[in-house]
């Protein structure tokens, strides 16, 4: 098969040598590999040949990756960061006019997937098993929602419905059971739990109020699932039981052949219509339920 020269973005990313050892032991093809990240230098920058480029959603992101592919003669882009996904996405046109391939999906499937309450709206609209929500605008909404998920008997989630880097950024948990000594000195600087009253403190001191999305807590088995789709059919599904996190990444995980989580999936690409790669996290309800946490 013909050699191809890929780019990789973000390449100061948790899992970019993962992706890297895929691609070079694919076993078919020669690949050489060009990576980017808007530092002055990453560890995988020093694997492979390396190129600075302004954040993704900059004004002259788009025209920089146009010169490194003049440069480089690049043939396929991976976009490995959040904040680049929709400038890829709007832009696919005009890559594939100069005979780059983008692995990306449509603008549509992509803003549906990053606008958390939108992703949630549609998976409830289709019966596919988001958790049980509430979109809150002002702190009175905030704990309105709350109560209604059941604290201070039941631990509650929150997170900001559009984060442009992703990752579980602002992702909390409410738990009366949790004192606030313990979050303060015996949890882990990563730990996503804080006190009620210290989350309505933060809230009360603020501007502008972000768009939250509460929650309910999910107890149960967490699986992070890797699919392979095209034109919103699954290809591949891997269902990775996770089993040790580290800052909301798995570093640990086992593949299980979970049919149930299978067929979730493949209904949710046929429904957002996703191409290429997609990761989903998926964990099970209280009443043995996988409900859909993030695409």
């Amino acid at each position: 098969m013909k050699d191809i020269r890929v780019l990789l973005t973000a390449a100061g990313g948790l899992g970019v040598t993962g992706v890297i050892d895929a691609l070079l032991s694919n076993g078919e093809r020669n690949i050489d590999i060009i990576s980017t990240d808007i530092r002055e230098s990453t560890l995988v920058g020093q694997l492979t040949k390396y190129r600075k480029v302004p954040p993704g959603n900059a004004e002259g992101y788009i025209e920089s990756i146009l010169n490194l592919i003049k440069d480089e003669a690049i043939d396929v882009i991976i976009p490995l960061a959040t904040n680049e996904l929709l400038p890829f996405s709007y832009n696919r046109n005009l890559f594939e006019n100069i005979g780059v391939k983008v692995c990306i999906s449509s603008p549509t499937a992509i803003e549906n997937a990053l606008d958390k309450g939108k992703c949630y709206q549609i998976l409830k609209e289709r019966n596919l098993h988001p958790p049980d929500f509430f979109l809150v605008k002002n702190i009175e909404e905030f704990k309105a929602a709350v109560a209604s998920l059941g604290y201070p008997e039941n631990p509650v989630c929150f997170k900001p419905s559009r984060h442009m880097h992703g990752g579980g950024r602002g992702f909390r948990i409410l738990n009366a059971n949790t004192k606030p000594e313990d979050i303060l000195f015996q949890k882990r600087p990563e730990s996503p739990y804080i006190s009620y009253d210290e989350a309505i403190r933060i809230m009360e001191r603020m501007k502008d109020f972000p768009e939250l999305l509460v929650m309910e807590y999910l107890p149960g088995e967490e699986y992070s699932v890797y699919a392979l789709c095209e034109d919103g059919k699954a290809l591949y599904i891997v269902p990775n039981l996770r089993q040790r996190l580290m800052l909301m990444y798995s570093f640990e995980a086992e593949v299980r052949n979970n049919q149930e989580i299978v067929k979730l999936v493949k209904s949710i690409i046929d429904v957002f219509g996703f191409d290429y790669n997609v990761n989903l996290q998926i964990k099970y309800s209280s009443s043995g339920v996988p409900k859909v946490v993030e695409i």
